[in-house]
């Protein structure tokens, strides 16, 4: 049980910070609209971004 602990807690706080990432990046898009669009940026190596 003590070996679980910090492992379950990264995996909250991993899941917390991308629940904010989200929520910040959907009110982002809602106040102001993106000037550049995804598809304009520069992707070397994301051709799944689309």
């Amino acid at each position: 049980m003590p070996q679980l602990s910090p492992v379950l807690g990264v995996v909250i706080f991993s899941f917390v910070l991308l629940t904010v990432v989200v929520l910040m990046a959907r009110e982002s898009e809602q106040l102001a609209p993106p000037k550049v669009p995804m598809s304009a940026r520069p992707k070397p190596r994301s051709p799944l971004m689309y």
